[in-house]
């Protein structure tokens, strides 16, 4: 028996695509069964590790620097963050730095890119991003 797995994030990347193969080497009345379980099984745990490491993956905590103007313009305090916190995409914000200006690390389902579209979209201007930071 041969399974064939693909595991996709929300916005399309394949996190995962394989093949796993069950083989009891023995005829017997449920030799069918307990290759087919063995080959599930391997694909679960190969599924369940790229799921895994993809959600560590550091791809996907995107770095935001707020200049000091724009920190300014939201309030320049921790409570204006949540402007940001709010935003489609957006699952979480660490605060790496604050003080006139600020650097959060953003946990987003997408893309740098995707994220500097949203912000865009939300009012901001983007001075500038690359692959896994943005900066307005």
């Amino acid at each position: 028996v041969t399974l064939s797995s693909k595991l996709l994030s929300k916005t399309g990347k394949i996190l995962y695509a394989g093949t796993q193969t069950g083989n009891v080497g023995m005829f017997t009345a449920n030799a069918g069964a307990t290759t087919l379980k063995l080959a599930s099984r391997r694909a679960g745990q190969a599924v369940s590790f790229a799921a895994l490491k993809s959600a560590a993956n550091v791809g996907q905590h995107i770095t935001l620097q707020i200049t000091q103007q724009t920190f300014q313009q939201l309030g320049g305090n921790v409570i204006s963050i949540s402007k940001i916190k709010n935003l489609d995409g957006v699952n979480d914000i660490f605060v790496r730095r604050m003080n006139q200006s600020a650097e959060l690390d953003i946990i987003f389902d997408g893309t740098a890119q995707d994220l500097a579209v949203l912000l865009e979209r939300a009012g901001f201007k983007i001075i500038s991003f690359e692959a896994g930071f943005v900066r307005i």
